[in-house]
């Protein structure tokens, strides 16, 4: 297996002149060892790691199968010959899609209905999929290490006192809507509560009653987790919404916007309360109802962890396999 990642997307009519400007760049950082997908990722010892200047199929290797991971290199791949391998594409790019300028968009589309087999990770992306005109070969759930992602606090624990959020940079994730449901919240709720968040830098103006953990790793944020009693997810948008899947893994009572992505792992009011994205109101109100009946917060708490668990890696690598050797073989 070879992991290919290009220094730069592109776009798949790169001119001559662009091309060799690119290639200088690739070397210089080459040299320099930045960017290196091999310096963000333990890959296991089979697993080949190719750092080109772009996608072009003369730096693409022969292979049995070849995966488009995005739009944009979809665009790439729909051109290869035949000897770089049957051609499928991962979609899962749902927030992407619904955010994109319509150009975008369009271009997008065409890479639906392109000669792909089209695997996608929620229902949602399959929605956006066929809507294009394409089709969709395989559903494959994303998975959760849970051997990572576990309960090490009891649901029912005293010690469940937080509520926690993710924070992100992009307008569609609404960081400030969680915030603001949160400020809501306060003023109502009687509860004795801590709040926190996560994200890659602490914003500007953030609230000093929030606690922020700048780029927490896995056993940090699985601490964080177990002493979270509600975790909140605001996104306008998500083809799956991992930070909430994972808060559940480990015990935590999911409030959600209905974002799209939720949907592949939640029902409304057994394993997680989800309300209208930009409704901060309701967001609040599903806070206070959680906050106010801990018997239905545990409840939604144990069904959300014990539905979440069927989400394994395993599952979605042996679903992977199957749909990458059909007709291979």
């Amino acid at each position: 297996m070879t992991v290919i990642h290009p220094m730069i997307l592109g776009g798949a009519d790169i001119h001559a002149y662009e091309g060799l400007r690119i290639k200088a760049h690739y070397y210089k950082q080459r040299f320099t060892h930045r960017y290196r997908p091999d310096t963000w990722f333990k890959l296991h010892q089979k697993v080949k790691a190719l750092w080109v200047p772009f996608l072009d199929q003369k730096f693409i290797p022969e292979a049995d199968v070849v995966v488009a991971t995005s739009w944009e290199t979809a665009e790439w791949v729909s051109a290869y010959a035949a000897d770089k391998g049957r051609k499928h594409y991962f979609i899962q790019d749902y927030e992407h899609f619904m955010t994109a300028a319509p150009d975008v968009r369009n271009r997008m589309q065409v890479t639906y209905t392109g000669p792909f087999r089209n695997i996608v990770i929620s229902p949602v992306c399959s929605e956006i999929v066929e809507a294009s005109g394409g089709s969709v070969c395989s559903q494959i759930p994303n998975g959760l290490d849970h051997n990572v992602y576990k309960l090490t606090e009891p649901i029912d624990s005293p010690r469940r006192r937080w509520i926690g959020f993710p924070t992100r940079n992009e307008p569609f994730k609404r960081t400030q809507d969680a915030v603001e449901a949160l400020r809501l919240f306060r003023e109502k709720s009687n509860g004795d509560f801590g709040f926190w968040s996560f994200g890659a830098k602490r914003p500007q103006g953030f609230p000093d009653w929030i606690e922020f953990h700048e780029r927490p790793t896995d056993d940090e944020l699985v601490q964080l987790y177990n002493q979270t009693v509600i975790f909140v997810v605001p996104s306008e948008y998500e083809g799956w919404g991992l930070p909430g899947s994972e808060a559940m893994c480990c015990g935590a009572a999911l409030v959600s916007t209905d974002n799209g992505g939720v949907r592949a792992y939640t029902e409304h009011t057994r394993t997680a309360l989800l309300s209208e994205p930009r409704n901060i109101e309701a967001l609040a109100d599903n806070l206070l109802m959680l906050a106010s009946d801990p018997h239905l917060r545990k409840t939604i708490a144990a069904t959300g962890q014990e539905q979440i668990r069927q989400f394994t890696w395993d599952r979605a690598t042996t679903a992977l396999e199957k749909c990458l050797k059909e007709k291979i073989d």
